[in-house]
């Protein structure tokens, strides 16, 4: 189980909540698992949001949760203000058995992040409205807000995915599983030491986590070495497109098109640095692309 908590450090009501939360969550909810994130509303100049504030608002706004702190989504499903003290406060999420199975593994080099995410089938499942949502948490940050809370527990710091995690469309038995691989660069504010990576499995329209795997330390082998420096910036344009949308800052590479339900409609190697959209369906589209080092993911609409 999953608890996805909006907060800010200099958010007074926060810093009166947040105790009954934790306190509830150490208290025999060690099958709860607890990621923070912090929009950049009610207060922008919160320096947890500041470091990724596209990120952490993208992800409130998805909930419908934007304007207000602290709030909560349980299991993909938000909440209303819930109290934070109550004993019951995840009872109603418990024992619902999923046909999935979440493995995440990662490691740490001097200068990068490295997850694989396996995901496994109880018997055969075909995954037609499912996205795989995966990012890198700091399990404390030591900061000093105005809402005078001294330490912070899983920070959101990166999602490796889109914000609303990537559709997956697949079909899986028991004997075969999908995996994920991702790299990032260390940010100099992170702490690698308690860095790890958290893999959600979502359905895409009612946004119910059916499964989560927080990461496992563990050796990964790679077949290449990410780069030191910060992440490139890639930019897909225009995001209503008639013929061709243009990639900028990944010249070589691969790329998918999926639509809104998680189906695969076509996929190529960049040409140029631009993809034929002309002969598709109007309607909306995810774009995936890869080049090896960095997975990156836009929509768009077709005219």
């Amino acid at each position: 189980m999953v608890v996805e908590h909006f907060t800010n450090t200099n958010c007074g009501i926060c810093g009166s909540r947040n105790p009954g939360l934790f306190t509830n969550l150490d208290n025999n909810n060690t099958d709860v698992i607890h990621v923070s994130y912090y929009p950049s509303s009610p207060y922008s100049d919160c320096k947890l949001n500041r470091h990724n504030s596209t990120e952490n608002d993208a992800r409130t706004r998805f909930y419908g949760l934007y304007g207000s702190t602290p709030q909560l989504a349980i299991q993909g499903e938000d909440q209303n203000r819930p109290n934070f003290n109550s004993k019951g406060l995840f009872d109603s999420y418990r024992g619902k058995s999923q046909p999935y199975t979440v493995k995440t593994t990662y490691t740490t080099t001097k200068d990068s992040i490295l997850v694989q995410v396996n995901l496994f089938a109880k018997g055969i499942q075909s995954i037609d409205s499912l996205s795989i949502y995966t990012i890198v948490v700091e399990d404390t940050v030591f900061y000093r807000g105005r809402n005078s809370e001294n330490e912070h527990y899983n920070v959101f710091r990166k999602a490796l995915t889109n914000i609303e995690g990537d559709p997956i469309k697949a079909s899986i038995t028991a004997k075969d599983s999908l995996t994920y691989r991702y790299a990032v660069a260390l940010h100099k504010d992170w702490n690698a030491d308690r860095m790890y990576a958290l893999a959600l499995v979502q359905n895409t329209f009612t946004k119910e986590i059916y499964q989560t795997g927080k990461g496992v330390k563990g050796n990964l082998v790679i077949t290449s070495t990410p780069k030191a420096e910060a992440p490139k910036s890639v930019d897909v344009y225009p995001s209503r497109v008639r013929d061709f949308v243009q990639v900028g800052g990944m010249s070589s590479g691969n790329y998918d098109v999926i639509n809104l339900q998680g189906q695969h409609i076509v996929s190529g190697r960049l040409n140029q640095s631009r993809i034929n959209l002309s002969t598709l369906p109007k309607g909306m589209y995810i774009i995936r692309l890869n080049d090896g080092e960095e997975l990156v993911s836009a929509k768009i609409m077709k005219l």
